[in-house]
């Protein structure tokens, strides 16, 4: 079950991502349906380890 509630404001979803560099480069991900880029990552499942 990934750590997500609500709150009178809203939702809020624990999500981590990482910054992996190689050489002076940075490594992201995309999305074929997106032109944007984002760091790997995702969500946090309770009991989860690091």
């Amino acid at each position: 079950m990934d750590i997500s509630f609500k709150t009178d404001e809203g939702r809020f979803n624990y999500r981590v991502c990482a910054i992996m560099t190689y050489n002076g480069n940075i490594l992201t991900m995309r999305d074929d349906h997106s032109p944007f880029r984002h760091l790997p990552g995702g969500r946090v499942q309770m009991g989860e380890t690091a």
